[in-house]
């Protein structure tokens, strides 16, 4: 169903219907998208996270086996 126009082609008017039920769904629906958007949101901070971990990581690795000269040149 959801939004349908009709035209007349002797005049430019147009009727535009929509269904109470689709609008009420897509209310719904914001809410599930918004859930979804958070858990999407942690997510990627937990993934950025675990990343900037490994960074680091590699980042003090460099400065024990290489000093920090080669560090300079890495970053």
């Amino acid at each position: 169903m959801g939004n349908s126009e009709m035209s007349n082609a002797n005049n430019e008017n147009a009727v535009t219907i929509t269904d109470g039920e689709q609008e009420l769904g897509q209310k719904y629906d914001k809410g599930e998208n918004r859930k979804r958007e958070v858990k999407l949101r942690s997510k990627v901070w937990e993934h950025f996270r675990s990343v900037q971990v490994r960074c680091w990581g590699h980042i003090l690795n460099l400065i024990v086996h290489e000093g920090l000269d080669e560090t300079k040149v890495c970053i």
